[in-house]
């Protein structure tokens, strides 16, 4: 693991019995035979108002948003012919320092439940479980707690167990030693032996970050990220996890994980009107409207830079490795709001694609093909998880003295894409590509649609942007014939774009243990 009453009764599906029954009755027609719902816009459900509803005849999927009038949840649901059913409760969860608070207490919430006070009800359900898929995920500024399973009854009790999780667990100290960090005899029968930390999340975090390349992303957001959250690692950084205390993460958890500050998502071909009915039985009339929740979770834009900054950042080498050839270099840029214009999130994904994916790409060619360097850094590419997107080009594997050669380098690629553009049979073979991916069903599909819907979720965007893949298909193209699409996406973003950090990794036998 890494990383939300008026009721009417005219309103469920046409001649079906009332939820609570039909969750258990085999008989009830799904898949393509599942009977078609009645809503529209307004009507009340078990507590929630219908927002909109809209259909996506590409994927054969209706989307059905809704927001309960209690305490503000907000719940999206994809009805879908696929018997794959998903479910996940997301709180936007951002950090506000490097002790790893967002980690730790999705790992505690896991550890046992006011109704499920037994340890591990989460690793116990997936041995008694048919389940698709169970996880929880700490993402930079989200926690989710998404499962999947074919099966109706184990749909529901899954369903119990993670929304006990997620709101009502027991948060117990023993469990935060166990998860977070405690202190302990080196041989934990010997008292002479020295006192060291341990820890799940701990050692998770050990792990992860003595690794140079997760350790350079995560320098890259704490430099180009100043003023945001996004600078911390909501992960935790071994050095400051032992700074947290057990009062401090119940306070986190008392502040986040409320439904006012929550979206509750489903997907598949189950009738999600019993979803609504026992969410808000079982979880949302025990609680009150919060809309301090929310809002003290919003994230702020960043504050642009006027001029760009330049990092060091020192790590341990690969000792089997020749050293003076292991340093990093990255260029990182803050570009746009992805929220605000999905439209353009898609252009840049598809810029980002040209610029570097494949042999006939022209970084490929004049960077990693011309020798200038055998890779490209980490994070390189554009990457739009936090509420201002980021575009990386850099390179790896290279020795200091030919850092400049490489920075020459990679800007005068980055000059000439923005003077002659890119070749027209190279963007069609890309969007082709994209198209195919984009179409094309795969495993776990619903919990894929839910996983890339969060950014926006999050951060007020259009969730079912990602379906647009025709409209946006055909406005690129026709953009692209006008001419100076990618031209002007390259000045705009990267070049005319002071908030900009250059950061360089360099290799130290001095650093790391002793």
């Amino acid at each position: 693991m890494t990383s939300s009453r008026v009721f009417s009764t005219d309103i469920t599906r046409q001649e079906k019995p009332k939820p609570e029954a039909s969750a258990l009755r085999e008989h009830i027609p799904r898949g393509k035979h599942r009977i078609p719902y009645t809503y529209k816009a307004g009507d009340q459900v078990h507590g929630f108002k219908v927002v909109s509803i809209d259909r996506i005849e590409l994927f054969d999927v209706t989307a059905f948003r809704l927001t309960h009038e209690l305490t503000g949840a907000r719940y999206l649901h994809l009805d879908s012919a696929d018997s794959d059913n998903v479910f996940a409760v997301l709180f936007r969860t951002p950090p506000d320092d490097h002790t790893g608070k967002p980690h730790i207490l999705e790992h505690l919430a896991t550890c046992g439940t006011a109704k499920y006070p037994v340890r591990d009800p989460f690793f116990n359900m997936i041995k008694r479980s048919l389940n698709t898929y169970m996880n929880a995920w700490t993402g930079s500024d989200f926690t989710m707690y998404p499962f999947s399973t074919q099966n109706a009854t184990d749909f529901r009790n899954l369903l119990s167990v993670y929304l006990e999780m997620a709101f009502f667990p027991r948060l117990d100290p023993q469990d935060f030693r166990q998860e977070g960090h405690r202190l302990e005899f080196k041989e934990w029968n010997d008292p002479s032996t020295d006192l060291e930390y341990k820890g799940v999340v701990y050692n998770e975090m050990k792990g992860a970050m003595s690794s140079p390349e997760d350790a350079f992303v995560h320098k890259i957001n704490e430099h180009l990220f100043r003023n945001s959250q996004y600078r911390f690692n909501s992960g935790g950084e071994p050095k400051y996890i032992p700074d947290l205390e057990y009062a401090d993460l119940k306070a986190f958890h008392q502040k986040y994980y409320h439904p006012s500050n929550c979206v509750l998502l489903s997907y598949g071909d189950l009738d999600f009107a019993t979803h609504l009915a026992f969410v808000e039985k079982e979880v949302l009339e025990k609680f009150s409207r919060n809309d301090e929740a929310a809002k003290q979770s919003e994230l702020p834009l960043e504050n642009r830079l006027k001029e760009p900054i330049n990092r060091e950042h020192r790590f341990m080498p690969d000792l089997m490795s020749e050293a003076e050839s292991q340093a990093k270099l990255g260029i990182s840029f803050l570009v746009n709001q992805p929220s605000a214009d999905p439209y353009e999130t898609f252009c840049m994904q598809i810029l980002a694609a040209l610029m570097f994916d494949g042999p006939n790409a022209p970084f490929y060619k004049r960077i990693i093909e011309a020798g200038v360097a055998p890779n490209f850094c980490p994070g390189n590419g554009y990457d739009n998880s936090t509420k201002e997107a980021t575009l990386t080009m850099g390179v790896q594997g290279i020795k200091l003295e030919d850092v400049r050669k490489c920075e020459t380098a990679l800007y005068e690629t980055l000059q000439a894409i923005a003077k002659d553009g890119i070749e027209e049979r190279f963007f069609e073979t890309m969007l082709h590509q994209v198209e195919f991916n984009a179409k094309r069903t795969k495993d776990h599909f619903g919990l894929g649609c839910l996983s890339h819907m969060v950014p926006y979720l999050l951060h007020g965007g259009d969730p079912l942007s990602l379906f647009k893949i025709n409209e946006y298909s055909a406005r690129i193209r026709e953009d692209f014939k006008k001419g100076g699409l990618f031209e002007g996406l390259v000045k705009k973003h990267l070049l005319d774009n002071p908030h900009k950090l250059s950061l360089l990794a360099v290799p130290d036998k001095e650093v790391g243990p002793k």
